[in-house]
């Protein structure tokens, strides 16, 4: 049996931090190792660095708190210009086909309906993977 889980980016606003799950999936790191291990959800207790693994989409935490979860069916991109992030705008701007936001390091992350380049990289709302062979 093959595990796999989505890439995850991370993202920090402030106290707060975003995960986007992304493809294309892998098949070795932490979260992984701890699954392979014991077989158990419930032994990845950061939910931090195991939740947008496991369950994919979008994660909103405010310190280690989970605050919210999305499902986002497209496409997180590079931007040249957003606005600062802020919960609130976040979850109205995703109802949008392209909205990009300012984070604490600088860079600028859009969310997009359509594919806009090849950088893009598709969301994953999936997660966890098992594939038996």
């Amino acid at each position: 049996m093959i595990i796999s889980v989505p890439d995850v980016i991370y993202l920090h606003s402030g106290e707060y931090t975003i995960s986007i799950s992304v493809l294309p999936t892998k098949t070795e790191g932490e979260v992984i190792e701890i699954l392979k291990s014991t077989m158990r959800i419930s032994e990845c207790k950061d939910k931090l660095l195991c939740y947008p693994s496991i369950f994919g989409g979008i994660f909103i935490f405010l310190r280690k708190s989970i605050l919210s979860r999305i499902e986002f069916d497209g496409y997180l991109c590079q931007g040249k210009d957003g606005e600062l992030f802020d919960v609130n705008k976040f979850h109205e701007n995703l109802k949008h086909d392209f909205s990009c936001f300012r984070f604490d390091d600088g860079k600028i992350y859009c969310f997009s309906r359509a594919r806009k380049d090849k950088e893009c990289k598709p969301i994953d709302n999936i997660g966890l993977r098992f594939i038996v062979d």
